[in-house]
């Protein structure tokens, strides 16, 4: 297994844009840490700012080799269907893994991760904050 269930990306709301990832880490208790010359600056943990998004990586890729991220849109067909939906970290059945819900405008209905990359051939089009206008129906 490589390191990629370690990766991920964050997202600053406020400013909108992908921030570096280097220039944070998560500590034990998961919050968002930023490094100041080669150091962690524990006090901006407890206080950072908000509007700052971590989205996870899920491992899985999709059939182009590209790493699949929370937040992500994918597309895929089904039968004749051409389908998207955003990756989102939720309670699916029994067990707690990562969902895609398809937007069909009125509707949403979860589909796993593995059912969109080994059934359906999904791809990533795009994500939520950079590509909003993708999940646009008509």
């Amino acid at each position: 297994m490589t390191g990629d269930q370690y990766r991920y990306r964050v997202y600053d709301s406020v400013h909108k844009y992908y921030c570096e990832a280097e220039r944070f880490t998560l500590d034990d208790s998961g919050r968002l840490c930023e490094h100041f010359d080669n150091y962690i600056d524990e006090t901006s943990c407890k206080n950072y700012p908000k509007g700052l998004i971590v989205e996870f990586c899920t491992t899985m890729k999709d059939i182009e080799g590209v790493l699949v991220f929370d937040r992500d849109i994918i597309a895929w067909t089904r039968e004749k269907y051409s389908l998207k939906g955003v990756v989102q970290f939720d309670i699916y059945g029994d067990n707690e893994d990562y969902v895609v819900f398809e937007h069909l405008g009125w509707n949403c209905r979860g589909v796993t991760l593995p059912d969109i990359f080994n059934v359906h051939q999904g791809k990533v089009i795009g994500n939520i904050h950079d590509n909003p206008e993708l999940l646009e129906t008509a």
